[in-house]
């Protein structure tokens, strides 16, 4: 007789090998108006299952797709295109989000190397519909990744998720030409199991151009919008189109993107840039860049909003932190916030050069209805503020209306017209307003139309802040750099207790905080001009210009993938003393793929050093067939590399510390699709891994923590 037990374990373990067994790989090629020249014809007849023998529509995988098993693939041949591509209704119960179901790119024996192109231009028609119809059902467990996904102008949305559909990851896509880049909907009546929401959407770094109506719509719980790049979405209309719409979700983050050219009508952008509307708790809008060109705003062109909407029902967000956000250049207000109690706004990075009134921070921005939340115990900390052309109505910070407990400490504010400081409450309203720096031009007042001794003596604030220069490196175009020089009046005179523990860099604050949102660790020897990168080839070029050194030893060039962990990468001797410019470039050889993120270490003959501004680029691989790790940074060591092959085989695996030494070695078949490596016997740290091909090495960096 067999043990019961060992029979159960010995069924458990057949279950296993045979889902594992059932997933699939199919292949997809068409060659569509844009595809390359060598492109091969599939044939839907085919079985799909060989690279060899592909099928060639997106109808026939729209007719498949429901019977597709957990963990399968549909590969799309690189240089291919489809026109009339989209897939109606994308939903499958075997997917799962620890198996889902992949859409991604394959490497052609033609010799294709671009995105495939998927078009869908007709009108009212989705490409990527994330839909089942009726009433909603939930179902969850899609990657859609590596894909140039095109509407043509006149194409609905590229992807929409409705009914349910959690669990849906977006990774390097170009979308552009729609009307809606991504839709992130609700959902009709809900039946058994289904909860009306798509959560736990991830959209990464893609890039959204040229959609009339929205880059981004919608929303869910777990939200992640990351590294992804937004131009000219919205100009269909002013005013209520956006780069970003957010419209519900808890957990949402919105962090490292980039955001330009907000609903452009007649040549100016005259919409806000990201708005984020709705009932929510935990935001985090962290580490964007949100710009415009000088003159070209018209007066709806916001930086970031975070109000209501006029729903009809509650609205307002708990646990808001907007933080080290750069705006430049957006039109009357660079962030407003309304309904948003106990919200923390800090280390952001605020330059205007248009000409009339603006509004760097203000909350609230509108009047809410009576059911929205009440804003109460609003801090306002280590913000840098630099307006120009700014007329009697400029406001700098702007905090009152309602509410107590108000924090408004540690910012730093150059202008030359209005008012840097505007708070109408009464002053038991505020638990502090102080240790705050400001410099006056022309016209400028501190608060009040008045003066900062005067403000003082009136109102009880700032007896512990400075009038002054704060000496900015080189807040102007095109350098747009508010790090303060040497003996800048704001070292280490922010607030003892309140100001953010740490900078707009990720570094920590140490002893007493400076005002703003950079940390200075002491005199800077030299004074950068700029500080830029751009891919070359297959690397990344770093170039910078001094205007002059004093004392200068050289920098050390440090690299992180999400801008808290940073590592050396290299270093370059200095120029000592020197009053001419001098200019530096450093090559950053095997980057990742993805947004990298770098600054300048420089270091003294004393050993003295500080960090200059982060900088970050966007790195695309040329070839594109083999993925980037996931998770990275990675808490179990065990990571998943993607990869899309001409030929399966068995390569070597090489880690290297960040000296250079061999840590870690092994020989392992690479197959096609998702293959897993287990790094757990690594300590934590950084680490470049060399993945040994026939011909040729990939290198990829990973992060163990």
């Amino acid at each position: 007789m067999i043990p019961l037990k060992f029979f159960f374990f010995a069924a458990l373990a057949a279950v296993f090998y045979t889902t594992e067994l059932q997933a699939t790989t199919y292949y997809v090629c068409d060659c569509a108006a844009g595809a390359d020249p060598n492109c091969i014809v599939g044939n839907d007849a085919n079985n799909g299952t060989s690279s060899s023998t592909p099928w060639q529509t997106t109808t026939k995988v729209s007719a498949v797709f429901n019977s597709l098993q957990a963990g399968d693939h549909v590969l799309f041949a690189k240089g291919g295109a489809w026109f009339d591509a989209s897939l109606a209704q994308v939903y499958n119960y075997n997917a799962s989000a620890s198996n889902p179901i992949v859409f991604d790119s394959y490497a052609p024996s033609w010799g294709g190397t671009a995105k495939p192109i998927l078009t869908e231009s007709r009108t009212g028609t989705n490409l990527f519909n994330f839909v089942d119809g009726g009433n909603a059902d939930h179902d969850e467990g899609y990657i859609v990744r590596n894909l140039d996904l095109r509407g043509g102008g006149s194409g609905q949305w590229a992807v929409f998720a409705y009914n349910d559909a959690d669990y849906i990851t977006l990774e390097n896509l170009d979308i552009s030409g729609f009307g809606i880049g991504v839709h992130c909907a609700g959902a009709n009546a809900l039946n058994a199991g289904a909860d009306g929401q798509n959560q736990h959407m991830k959209l990464l770094n893609s890039t959204i151009t040229d959609c009339y109506a929205q880059g981004f719509l919608g929303g869910g719980d777990y939200l992640q919008i990351e590294d992804c790049y937004f131009e000219n979405n919205g100009f269909a209309a002013a005013i209520y189109n956006h780069n970003i719409y957010v419209s519900k979700g808890d957990k949402v983050i919105i962090r490292h993107n980039e955001l330009y050219k907000s609903a452009v009508i007649n040549g100016q952008a005259d919409g806000v840039s990201m708005v984020v509307h709705g009932l929510h708790d935990s935001l985090l809008i962290e580490g964007n860049y949100v710009h415009e060109d000088p003159g070209m705003v018209g007066g709806n062109a916001w930086g970031i909003a975070v109000d209501p909407g006029g729903y009809g029902t509650p609205e307002g967000v708990t646990g808001l932190i907007i933080r080290g956000n750069l705006l430049v250049n957006t039109f009357n207000t660079g962030i407003a916030i309304t309904s948003c109690p106990h919200a923390i706004i800090e280390n952001n990075v605020i330059i205007q050069e248009n000409a009339g009134d603006f509004n760097a921070i203000l909350g609230p921005d509108r009047m809410r209805d009576n059911d929205d939340l009440p804003m109460t115990n609003v801090t306002i900390r280590n913000n840098s503020i630099y307006l120009r052309n700014a007329n009697v109505n400029t406001r700098a910070i702007s905090l009152g209306d309602e509410g107590a407990g108000h924090v408004v400490v540690s910012n730093v504010v150059s202008t030359d017209g209005g008012n840097g400081f505007n708070m109408n409450l009464a002053n038991s309203n505020y638990l502090s307003v102080d240790y705050n720096m400001m410099q006056l031009l022309n016209s400028a007042y501190w608060g009040g139309g008045q003066t900062l001794s005067a403000w003082s003596a009136s109102r009880g604030f700032d007896l512990h802040s400075i009038a002054g220069d704060p000496l900015f490196t080189a807040p102007g175009s095109p350098g747009y750099d508010l790090m303060p020089l040497g003996p800048s009046p704001v070292i280490d005179a922010g607030h003892p207790t309140m100001s953010s523990a740490i900078d707009y860099t990720g570094m920590l604050r140490l002893g007493i905080a400076d005002i703003g949102a950079f940390e200075s660790l002491g005199t800077l020897p030299i004074t950068l001009v700029f500080f830029e990168g751009r891919q070359s080839e297959e690397n990344v070029l770093l170039n910078w210009v001094t205007a002059s050194e004093h004392n200068n030893l050289g920098f050390e060039i440090e690299e992180s993938q999400n801008r808290e962990h940073f590592q050396k990468i290299g270093k370059i001797q200095g120029n000592g003393t020197a009053f001419e410019q001098n200019h530096y470039t450093f090559n950053v050889k095997n980057p990742a793929i993805g947004i990298n993120y770098y600054r300048l270490k420089q270091i003294d003959f004393e050993g003295q050093f500080d960090y200059s501004p982060v900088i970050s680029v966007h790195f695309k691989e040329r070839n594109g067939n083999i993925g980037a790790f996931y998770p990275n940074p990675s808490h179990s060591g065990v990571v998943t590399l993607a990869y899309t092959p001409q030929n399966e085989d068995e390569i070597s695996v090489s880690v290297f510390d960040m000296t250079g030494k061999l840590v870690f070695s092994q020989v392992q078949f690479m197959a096609n699709g998702e293959n897993h490596f287990n790094f757990s016997a690594l300590k934590k740290g950084f680490y470049l891994v060399k993945l040994g091909f026939e011909k040729s090495n990939i290198y990829r960096k990973l992060i163990i923590e």
